[in-house]
């Protein structure tokens, strides 16, 4: 373990206590105000643009709640599309995985909670999701990313769970605006004000983060 992954993974453990420590309620109800403020955001940076294609993620743990702004967004008749990991063989009953985003409606909200809503670690079959009317969609198609985190500081420099999935994706799509028309991506973070550090340790694939909506 270089020197850098030491840093990150003693500040991950520092986050994560603190975020811990919120009482369940209280995350509640901070998550879900976080949520509609994220909401009213991205509704407006889409404004122009018709109903957004929007990237959302299904919280686990202690990270504050996202249910809320799938369901505003469900409502509002947005496209809904959340990451899900697979692996880079499918025809493979083990080995890496890679995240890709699949897209669904309110039609299909059921579908999503059999087969990966809840489960955000799940290793999915992304043929079967199609089949069941939930494809992958490039992440050039989409509006805005909301993206987890376990730390963050003031620069926007962003510390996730080591798997480098959403470094590669946001390496893409904020350097490529070509599917959206020209447009830059709405993309924010959201986390807690307990998860704040001093700094984050940065490295070259690190990308870091334009806005964070602190919960």
């Amino acid at each position: 373990m270089t020197c850098a992954e030491k840093q990150k993974q003693a500040l991950r453990e520092e986050a994560l206590r603190r975020r811990d420590a919120v009482d369940a309620l209280e995350r509640q109800q901070r998550g879900e105000t976080a949520c509609e403020r994220l909401f009213a955001e991205i509704a407006a940076a889409a404004c122009n643009a018709g109903l957004p294609s929007v990237a959302l993620y299904d919280s686990m743990g202690s990270e504050a709640p996202t249910g809320h702004l799938v369901d505003l967004a469900l409502q509002a008749g947005w496209s809904v599309c959340l990451p899900v990991l697979h692996r880079t063989d499918p025809a493979a009953a083990e080995g890496p995985r890679a995240m890709s985003f699949v897209t669904f409606d309110a039609d299909r909200l059921q579908i999503a909670r059999k087969l990966f809503l809840g489960h955000p670690l799940r290793t999915v079959d992304l043929a079967a999701l199609a089949d069941a009317g939930i494809p992958a969609v490039s992440p050039q198609r989409i509006d805005a990313f909301v993206v987890p985190l376990v730390a963050f500081d003031a620069a926007g420099r962003r510390l996730g769970y080591g798997g480098g999935y959403y470094d590669a994706v946001l390496a893409q799509v904020m350097s490529e605006s070509h599917g959206r028309g020209g447009r830059q991506p709405f993309v924010s973070g959201l986390a807690f004000a307990e998860q704040q550090v001093d700094r984050v340790p940065a490295e070259p694939h690190d990308i870091p983060l334009p806005r964070i909506e602190i919960a």
